[in-house]
């Protein structure tokens, strides 16, 4: 198998026409790369042309809730996971089913939240 850093491509002698400038790898590299790009990883070119894994670091609770100051949004999913990633999901969601109803209701069908919003000042 071969790498090409400027096209970011695989290419195999027995099906492709390999361009110039690519690097040889062993299957055993080939298959690491594969493999750590399926669990969410990024294959990248170094300096030399050869291919390595860039790990994607996994979020902290301050990524997934980055909100700027304007009122940005983020998913349910994203404001949640920050919560359980703090610790606050389960405080949250007893705080919650003390709230008024539409705070209730707002806890449960809101797709976006916006850090100025009345439901997140509730909660």
């Amino acid at each position: 198998m071969h790498f090409n850093a400027k096209t970011g491509g695989f290419y195999s002698a027995a099906i492709h026409t390999i361009p110039k400038g690519s690097k040889e790898i062993s299957d055993t590299l080939y298959k690491e790369l594969l493999a750590g790009q399926e669990r969410g990883g990024r294959i990248v070119a170094g300096k030399d042309g050869m291919p390595y894994l860039e790990e994607r670091p996994i979020p902290n609770a301050n990524a997934l809730l980055e909100i700027e100051r304007d009122g940005m949004a983020v998913s349910r999913f994203q404001a949640r996971a920050a919560l359980h990633l703090n610790g606050l999901l389960e405080a949250a969601e007893t705080a919650v089913k003390k709230a008024d109803p539409l705070v209730q209701l707002a806890w449960t069908d809101t797709i976006e939240w916006r850090r100025n919003s009345e439901m997140v000042k509730a909660i």
